[in-house]
């Protein structure tokens, strides 16, 4: 616990500032995804979006600082942080730095025949490799 403090005050501002972002959007989305449908969500997302796009920021670096400060929050909480709360809060702290983001939402069978679900993000240079999901709605 002690080593993650002193890996958190060797942060910089900017990036602490990030992790304080996921880390609030965790906590509002996750109650979110789980009680509103698609179309309150939706309205809920755009109250934090930025429509300024610039996309003048490394866009691969910024989502794997993302990820990488989700499974570092994770290991607190008290739940596992699903593909969908991921992609929202990547399309948002994307949005605010001026990068246009798509959450996408794809269905497929498993080898059981079960339906699956999964949620990603793309933009115009990054495409997370879900090939294999049926796309079925954009957010």
């Amino acid at each position: 616990m002690i080593r993650k403090i002193r890996k958190f005050a060797g942060l910089s501002f900017e990036e602490k500032i990030l992790v304080f972002q996921v880390f609030f959007l965790l906590i509002i989305f996750r109650p979110a995804v789980y009680f509103l449908s698609l179309k309150y969500l939706k309205k809920i997302i755009n109250l934090f979006l930025d429509k300024n796009i610039k996309n003048s920021e490394n866009v691969g670096d910024l989502f794997y600082k993302i990820d990488k400060i989700i499974l570092s929050i994770e290991q607190f909480l008290p739940w596992k942080v699903k593909c969908l709360e991921k992609s929202i809060i990547n399309k948002i702290i994307a949005s605010r730095r001026g990068i246009e983001v798509k959450v996408i939402f794809g269905v497929n069978k498993d080898g059981k025949g079960n339906l699956i679900a999964h949620a990603w993000i793309e933009n115009y240079i990054v495409k997370k490799n879900a090939e294999e999901f049926n796309k079925v709605y954009r957010l």
